[in-house]
Parts: structure tokens; C-alpha cells; sequence
């Protein structure tokens, strides 16, 4: 059999390791599909992360994060959860932009549950009703954390630009903390990884009925690569990244262990575990 015409054949393992120099990263839409190509990254142990698996594992939650369905409210008025196979869980969410917390959260083991076709449909009710609960309970608490949750995963953040890093860590860890429990309790398990950066959420109605959220900001990315990075997040694990980006204070805050939270704060040299199960 003779080779394919050039340009057409299959790439090679490990594809093109040219990567661009070191600069600061435009981040927005277009540019999130280039992440991979930015820089490595290295996990707990030291080894390299690389850009060609950063890529491709980013590219599906993409695909999935640019078509939100906008399901609205009932007819009593209260947020409609989408039925089971539907790929979004969609609340009303003010547009934000500025330096936060980002947590991105993922159903562990959920493709291996799709394999028997009774699990998957399960957990994802059992994250989207202790997603949508858990935030609908506190939209009157003075620093609000908003979500989204589509197909097995959802994104938080948290606002209150105006306090203290320390006070919107709190905040966010525990309805990550309330919505582990009560995924749990269902007999499911999620994985959480937290990122501190730049995020902008604008919503923007593209067609009747339809709408895209667009997200931007380094911490969104920041938070969906760590929970795919090692070391590996094992099961009901959240973590706070560790970088360069993180504020002092709050290396300081997580450190000093005062409070119910930062006590629960477990150190190593990339990041900082929440022991959330920990009496």
C-alpha cells in the first residue's frame, strides 16, 4: 500500500514539539485551544505534564463548555433540572470579571459508569440536585459563589472582589464541602481542583432559547489542567493549586490552619489539599 499524499498523513507519535517562547498568554476563547502549546507543567513528583495531553484532554470539556443549554424556570418559578441525558444544568448568573477563586469539578469514574448505562444517569442527578441545592441555599450569603454544571463536570466561582482572599477561599471551600456531601450520600464521588486567577464570565443570547456563555481567565484553565495533572486526584480529594499566581496571604492564611477551613488544609510543595472528611 503506498504512503497518503503529504499533508494527509496521520501525525506521528508525540506530534510537533515546537512550542512558542515564553510570554504571557492572551487569554480567551480562541486562545484556551492553544494552552497546551504554552508552556509545560510539572506535577507533585517532578514529572513533566505534556502540552500534546493538556491539549487534547481540555479539547472535549471545550466542545462541551461553548454550547450551554438555557433551560430557565418552571412554571412555579423555581430553576428546571434538565432531564437525565440533557448536557447542561443552567442558573442564573451575573456577568463577572477580576481575579477570583475557580474550582472545577469532575464526577469520578463517570466514563466507566456510562459502560452499564444505569450508574451515569444516577450520578449525574445526584451531582446536578447537590449542585443546584447547595447554591440556591446560599444565593443570600454576603460573598456568592455561582456555578454551572454540565455533563459530568461544573465550574464555580466566587465573587466579593471587595473582601479579603482569605474570607472568598472560605466561602467557596465550603459549598465544595456541601456538595461533596451530599453527592456522597448518593454513593457517588467527585474530584475538585481550585485555581486562583483571572475569569470572566459574560452571558450572551445567540438564539431563541439557545444560549453561550463564554468563560475566559487563566484560572478556569488553570483549575480544569490541575485536575487532570499528577499527581492524580483521587476519589472526594480537593486541592488548592500552588503557583506562583497564588496570593502570599493566602499560602500564609492555609499555613496557619486558623479557622474550620484553613485546619483542614494539608500542605505539599504544588498545592494545598482541603481534608474536607477530616473531623
Amino acid at each position: 500500500m503506498g504512503k497518503a499524499v503529504e499533508g494527509h498523513r496521520s501525525p506521528k507519535p508525540g506530534g510537533n514539539e515546537e512550542r512558542p517562547g515564553e510570554r504571557e498568554a492572551s487569554w480567551s476563547a480562541p486562545a484556551l485551544w492553544r494552552f497546551g502549546t504554552q508552556r509545560t507543567m510539572l506535577g507533585d513528583d517532578g514529572n513533566q505534564i505534556g502540552p500534546h495531553t493538556a491539549i487534547r484532554t481540555l479539547h472535549s470539556a471545550l466542545e462541551r463548555l461553548f454550547s450551554w443549554i438555557h433551560f430557565g424556570l418552571d412554571e412555579r418559578g423555581k430553576g428546571r433540572l434538565n432531564n437525565v441525558g440533557s448536557d447542561a444544568l443552567f442558573m442564573s448568573v451575573q456577568p463577572f470579571h477580576g481575579k477570583t477563586f475557580v474550582a472545577f469539578m469532575d464526577i469520578e469514574g463517570f466514563k466507566s459508569m456510562m459502560g452499564d448505562g444505569k450508574r451515569a444517569p444516577l450520578a449525574l442527578d445526584a451531582f446536578y440536585s447537590a449542585g443546584y441545592t447547595v447554591l440556591k441555599e446560599h444565593r443570600g450569603d454576603a460573598i456568592l459563589v455561582d456555578g454551572f454544571f454540565m455533563s459530568d463536570c461544573g465550574v464555580l466561582f466566587v465573587r466579593g472582589e471587595n473582601e479579603a482572599s482569605s474570607i472568598r477561599l472560605e466561602s467557596i471551600c465550603r459549598i465544595i464541602q456541601q456538595i461533596h456531601q451530599r453527592t456522597f450520600k448518593k454513593t457517588f464521588q467527585l474530584t475538585t481542583s481550585i485555581s486562583w486567577g483571572d475569569f470572566s464570565y459574560d452571558e450572551r443570547i445567540e438564539f431563541p432559547g439557545i444560549e453561550k456563555n463564554p468563560i475566559y481567565g487563566s484560572a478556569y484553565v488553570a483549575a480544569f489542567v490541575d485536575s487532570k495533572a499528577h499527581p492524580k486526584l483521587y476519589s472526594s480529594e480537593c486541592r488548592l493549586k500552588r503557583d506562583e499566581l497564588l496570593p502570599p496571604d493566602i499560602i500564609d492564611w492555609c499555613i496557619s490552619k486558623q479557622g474550620a477551613v484553613a485546619e483542614r488544609m494539608r500542605e505539599t510543595p504544588r498545592h494545598f489539599y482541603y481534608d474536607w472528611m477530616r473531623e
